[in-house]
């Protein structure tokens, strides 16, 4: 992979800016919402020099039900590419309403989504998408997905995996073409500045900042403990992608490490499944292994290797190791079997090895991708403790602090079998009671091609 510097810039001193006034914002209804407010705060494009301009950064709130505000807390909603503003203005009224009247729940388009500048773009319109993808579908094509019960399909399956570089390739050819050098200001340490100083601006200069990152939002939390530790306030780091490798290795090394859990996440998934009027993929008397064996069948192969060839890097990069210690604690959730991102890249970030004492680690034992993905009162009581000032008790290791349960699955009750999983906090792999099917094996390679290609025009910047 070939990496173009673009005039790479690690700040000698990562916490500091150009000095900018905080912004004086206006806010005003959102369209086609009720109770979500809406501004946009103009930010220097490069940080280091803000001669080369100016970009708006859209917001979205849910004002504080209470006379006098309790509180606040910005999201993430990850992606990367997830649209913050989008996020406050479908969830941020369920949210405030779990977290509390007086709480303040609010977000942004990270630059260069949605409703924030840079403008990124990677076709010119609907014409230039088809004309791009068209060709690769129908038989005898890369787009031709076929049977993957049919071995001939298999077979020719097998035989694209060069053609997916040569479209990563085409793709970021495009990108450059479109973008230039748009594509080095739209880095994840800019991002965490963007965030700094909407909160200088919303909230006073100097206000701590407090933060709840989901999946690829754990990365801008992360960034913040270590770009500008005395400002971290109340952050919570939910579905951990795990920050070192996402900043230092190429998208097919650190996705090797987002799909450890995936065995264990299928496994307890099909328990859940089985047999539940409420899962389609469930006949009434199907058990786990007889789904497992479904699966297998329809993932009896995948494509085993995939190089991306994105050639833009961000002006600002954090370097390698993550270990400064932040102002305050930061809470760290994981669920045992996250598809996504596993519970070992949680437990490494709270570790001895990184933020250590200045983080508390809660495991959820449950399958999805977050703490999120499940009801959890124990969860929900442990951030509402922590937002208001009270976290975990440290239990002086590596272990979780806290660990947590679910009540219940979407299909129904929690399968008793969950509760016989011997899940092992000190590997990087969870393990079973029974032996990893092999059809988990196979849709944890599968997962790893759709993620690292379906995302690959937003993974290129870090």
């Amino acid at each position: 992979m070939r990496f173009s510097t673009f005039g790479l810039v690690i700040f000698s001193a990562l916490g500091s800016s150009r000095a900018l006034a905080p912004a004086n914002v206006t806010w005003s209804n959102c369209p086609d919402t009720t109770g979500v407010e809406c501004a946009t705060v103009q930010v220097p494009l490069d940080w280091a020099d803000e001669s080369k301009g100016m970009i708006p950064i859209a917001l979205s709130r849910v004002p504080a039900k209470t006379p006098q505000r309790e509180g606040y807390m910005f999201f993430n909603p990850g992606g990367p590419g997830g649209s913050g503003t989008e996020f406050v203005q479908n969830l941020g009224p369920i949210i405030q309403f779990i977290l509390g009247r007086g709480m303040e729940i609010i977000s942004w388009d990270p630059r260069g989504i949605a409703g924030s500048g840079p403008n990124i773009t990677l076709f010119s319109g609907e014409a230039d998408y088809e004309a791009f993808w068209n060709p690769l579908y129908g038989k005898g094509h890369l787009g031709a997905h076929g049977n993957l019960t049919i071995t001939s399909d298999v077979d020719f399956i097998m035989t694209q995996v060069s053609a997916f570089d040569g479209i990563a390739q085409s793709l970021n050819q495009k990108m450059i073409e479109r973008n230039g050098d748009l594509l080095k200001y739209v880095g994840t340490c800019a991002v965490v500045r963007d965030l700094v100083y909407l909160v200088d601006s919303v909230y006073g200069q100097g206000t701590d900042v407090n933060l709840y990152g989901i999946s690829y939002g754990t990365v801008i939390a992360t960034y913040l403990t270590q770009m500008f530790p005395d400002r971290v306030g109340r952050v919570i780091i939910d579905g951990v992608l795990d920050p070192e490798k996402y900043g230092n290795n190429i998208p097919m090394k650190w996705a090797e490490a987002d799909v450890y859990d995936v065995d264990f996440a299928l496994k307890s998934w099909t328990e859940a499944c089985a047999g539940s009027k409420k899962c389609p993929f469930s006949n009434q008397n199907d058990t786990s292994s007889t789904l497992l064996t479904k699966i297998d069948t329809i993932l009896n192969t995948a494509i085993r290797s995939l190089c991306h060839k994105w050639t833009s890097r961000a002006v600002e990069r954090l370097p390698q190791k993550i270990n400064k210690p932040p102002k305050n604690v930061v809470l760290v959730l994981g669920n045992m079997g996250d598809p996504i991102t596993p519970y070992y890249s949680a437990r490494r970030l709270a570790s001895s090895d990184q933020l250590g004492t200045k983080a508390r680690l809660v495991l959820l034992k449950s399958i999805g991708h977050s703490t999120l993905s499940n009801n959890s009162t124990c969860i929900t009581d442990v951030v509402k403790k922590f937002i208001a000032g009270t976290p975990p008790d440290d239990a002086g290791n590596d272990d979780a602090d806290v660990t947590c349960d679910i009540e219940q699955t979407i299909f129904g009750p929690v399968p008793s079998a969950w509760q016989q999983f011997q899940f092992n906090q000190t590997h990087d792999e969870p393990t079973t009671s029974s032996n990893s099917p092999s059809g988990a094996t196979r849709f944890g390679a599968s997962y790893s091609l759709f993620f690292l290609f379906a995302s690959a025009a937003l993974l290129m910047l870090r």
